[in-house]
């Protein structure tokens, strides 16, 4: 039987793609987490959204953009990928595990955002939320 992090591992995939988060999927007994690289970027920008019907976190990090050119010396960008204006990862969660999407918390330390989702207790109701602050 596959872990719940092989099955995310499968799912995310490995193609290269410079806009994607690049981040590591956990999961143990009381919670399922989310680290994601946020280097560079404020918490104010980072979006978080659930979608509860798809089972889906989706994840976007808008980061200034920086000049094509610098006005100090006249130097141009012969590649640049610190532009890059919007990052994103979407994360499936597995159909097997039981989190409560109304209780996610999440935190932004040392260029690393987290987000973490409590299991459900088999005695509890909750209600699902949409979006989380950071």
């Amino acid at each position: 039987m596959l872990s719940l992090l092989d099955i995310l591992q499968l799912q995310l995939g490995s193609t290269p793609d410079h806009s994607l988060i690049k981040c590591d999927v956990l999961e143990n007994l009381d919670e399922f987490q989310i680290k994601a690289n946020s280097a560079g970027v404020k918490a104010s920008d980072i979006k978080i959204d659930i979608d509860p019907d798809q089972r889906v976190i989706h994840l976007a990090f808008s980061r200034p953009s920086w000049p094509a050119t610098t006005s100090e010396s006249d130097v141009k960008f012969l590649h640049s990928e610190l532009g890059v204006k919007t990052l994103h990862r979407s994360i499936r969660i597995p159909k097997q595990s039981l989190l409560r999407l109304d209780a996610i918390k999440s935190w932004s330390k040392d260029g690393i955002v987290t987000i973490s989702i409590p299991r459900v207790s088999p005695f509890e109701t909750h209600e699902v939320r949409k979006s989380v602050q950071v």
